[in-house]
């Protein structure tokens, strides 16, 4: 099995304003974001989504704001211990293929459009 796993990506894409979602990578910086008050995803607990919208999110990328880069990376951070856990109690049930096979399909999905 897996104990740890050290990897710098969640924090060195949300410092660049690319944060992970169920559906796919966002890019913050985008025009479209500009307006919309939606947060990044409804199932994250994290500051990011729990107090910001997409719009003000991007402000603070675009404005070059410490406070971005910080909210995206910690955001990305709660995504992947979550995913995680998640992975953890599919593997623990014996669910894991399916569980695999729809979270992929819809991440995937979320990515093309």
């Amino acid at each position: 099995g897996m104990d740890l796993f050290d990897c710098v990506a969640p924090t060195r894409m949300g410092r660049h304003g690319t944060v992970f979602t169920p559906d796919g990578k966002v890019q913050v910086q985008k025009s479209s974001y500009r307006t919309d008050r939606r947060p990044l995803t409804t199932e994250c607990p994290c500051p990011a989504c729990t107090h910001y919208d997409r719009a003000y999110l991007r402000h603070l990328m675009v404005t070059e704001e410490p406070l971005g880069p910080r909210l995206l990376a910690l955001h990305n951070i709660t995504f992947l211990i979550a995913l995680m856990a998640r992975a953890r109690a599919e593997l623990q049930r014996g669910g894991f293929a399916a569980w695999s096979s729809e979270w992929l399909g819809r991440y995937r999905a979320g990515i093309r459009r």
